[in-house]
């Protein structure tokens, strides 16, 4: 791509302005997605978060790195806090997933598009992203209590889903970046967060309840560009 300017013509690789307003999607989705889910195990009294005890006043947090500290803090405080820890450790996981999206995204998307229409070309995407990763899933890293359901039906599901809000950024800016800093925003903030809920239930609790967070928010940027193509 960089030497040869037709292998890049079609690649959504260039940054742009309008990727900038959608920026903030790319790691407020990620970040509400596991605060969901810590809010669901507490709600339900099936665990709670080991990094954080709410109140009305606000948050004492005891655990994890927070750019602005721990302790007690004010609700205004502590969504400050999370607001610039979660873009900061966003920023600097793009070191990682930059390369992988630049393939999903910014090339074989488009691509897959083209030839079998959105919704097909957009959960073949998903499929093809989760079936990569096979050997980590059917090695236990991602879904170490139930590894065969985690790699033919969870992660599938699950990277579908994804595929469908990182398709709605990428359409909306022309540019993979903004499905970059969701991707590294899901490996770093909301990673940690959810490895930070506290539990003596089955791991299928915690797979479920992403899966299903996810996957309605999966639906929802469907709908968002199906209404787009409509009008």
């Amino acid at each position: 791509m960089a030497f040869y300017k037709p292998a890049r013509e079609d690649v959504l690789w260039r940054a742009n302005w309008r990727m900038l307003a959608f920026a903030p999607y790319a790691v407020l989705i990620p970040t509400l997605v596991a605060f969901c889910e810590i809010v669901i195990f507490s709600w339900m009294g099936w665990g709670r978060s080991a990094w954080f005890q709410f109140s009305t006043a606000g948050v004492q947090v005891s655990g994890g790195r927070w750019l602005l500290g721990r302790g007690e803090q004010t609700w205004p405080v502590f969504l400050c806090n999370v607001a610039v820890t979660a873009t900061a450790y966003s920023l600097v996981a793009l070191i990682f997933s930059v390369g992988e999206e630049l393939g999903w995204r910014g090339y074989l998307q488009g691509r897959l598009i083209e030839r079998m229409g959105f919704s097909k070309g957009i959960i073949c995407l998903g499929v093809l992203w989760s079936f990569w990763h096979l050997p980590v899933l059917l090695a236990g890293y991602n879904y170490p209590e139930n590894r065969y359901l985690g790699a033919f039906i969870f992660s599938p599901i699950l990277l579908v889903a994804a595929s469908f809000f990182m398709a709605w950024l990428t359409l909306r800016t022309r540019s993979f970046w903004p499905a970059a800093l969701v991707h590294s925003a899901g490996d770093s903030i909301a990673g940690g967060l959810t490895a930070s809920i506290k539990t003596t239930l089955p791991g299928l609790y915690i797979y479920l309840t992403e899966l299903t967070i996810i996957f309605a928010v999966g639906v929802a940027c469907f709908l968002l560009v199906a209404r787009g193509t409509n009008d």
